[in-house]
């Protein structure tokens, strides 16, 4: 497994370990990270070393996403 790769299972397994209420937190600041990133683009026309804080976010995402659909439906 790649360190890229090993870094997306650390996160998808600490994004499984958090409450809902962590996951809302860090999905918001992550969220925000990835604007920052975004305008820094703009601003230097460089583009971020790596899509690490945009791939978090969507672990994340998928996390909240998963519970709450378990939520509806159990």
């Amino acid at each position: 497994m790649s360190e890229q790769e090993d870094a997306t299972q650390a996160w998808r397994e600490r994004a499984a370990s958090f409450s809902e209420a962590e996951l809302v937190t860090w999905s918001f600041v992550f969220e925000h990270m990835a604007r920052i990133e975004g305008h820094l683009q703009e601003l230097t026309g460089r583009r971020p070393p790596d899509a690490e804080v945009a791939a978090i976010v969507r672990i994340l995402q998928w996390e909240l996403k998963k519970r709450t659909s378990a939520k509806g439906t159990g």
